[in-house]
Formats: C-alpha cells, structure tokens, sequence
C-alpha cells in the first residue's frame, strides 16, 4: 500500500520575524531528515505557503501557495500585525497539493526523523 502526503507550512522571511525565521530553519532541516527516511511506499511533498509580500525563502519545497489576506484584512485589532488566517493556509495549501493525506504543522514544530513513517502506520 502506498501514501502520499503534503505537509503544509507557513514560512516567513527574517524580514517578517528574525526569531522565528530561525527557529524554522531548524523545522525545514527536520522536514528534510523525514524526508530522507521515509519507507518504501511513502512519499510526501512540502507545500509552503507565505503572505503576498513575503520574501521567505521557499526553495526547499516542491509547491507554493500564497496567501492574499491576513486578519488585519478582516477585522481590526489593537496590535497591527500581519497574521495569517488558518483557514486560508489551509485551503490555498490543500489547492497546491497533489496528495492523498494532508499534513499540517506551524513553522516552529520540528519534526522527528520518523514522523511521516509513523503517520503511515497509524493509517494502515
């Protein structure tokens, strides 16, 4: 039996958040380390998702998605911040993807060598 996967990310750039952009690089490093472990009859594409104006790095990744609003688009708050809007990670992720399964993970989640093998098991 074989399964696909997407794992959707939302990326930033050090531009956007230094810190995070940091912490990220650690997360896509991850990404990697699953990717090259994966057992035979899994595969997985990494979908990442930015903001209209980012200038995230985004080449590790085989699709992109970008995203045209934010929640400062759609209602006003005390803090002005250009967050992103789950739903539409998602749904602009999932147009981007290929994929039977879909997997989503914030940027500061990294991910254990096993991850995607594991995520295999649990649906045999």
């Amino acid at each position: 039996m074989s399964y696909s996967f997407s794992h959707i990310i939302n990326v930033v750039s050090a531009a956007e958040n230094a810190e995070l952009e940091k912490v990220q690089r650690v997360t896509i490093e991850s990404f990697r380390r699953a990717k090259r472990n994966l057992n035979p009859g899994v595969s997985v594409e990494t979908v990442a998702v930015t903001d209209k104006n980012s200038t995230a790095d985004v080449s590790f990744a085989e699709r992109t998605a970008v995203l045209m609003r934010s929640v400062g688009d759609v209602s006003s708050f005390s803090a002005t911040r250009n967050l992103p809007i789950v739903s539409d990670i998602l749904d602009e992720g999932i147009k981007a993807s290929s994929a039977d399964y879909i997997v989503f993970s914030n940027t500061d989640i990294a991910l254990t060598p096993w991850f995607y093998n594991t995520i295999a098991e649990y649906l045999k």
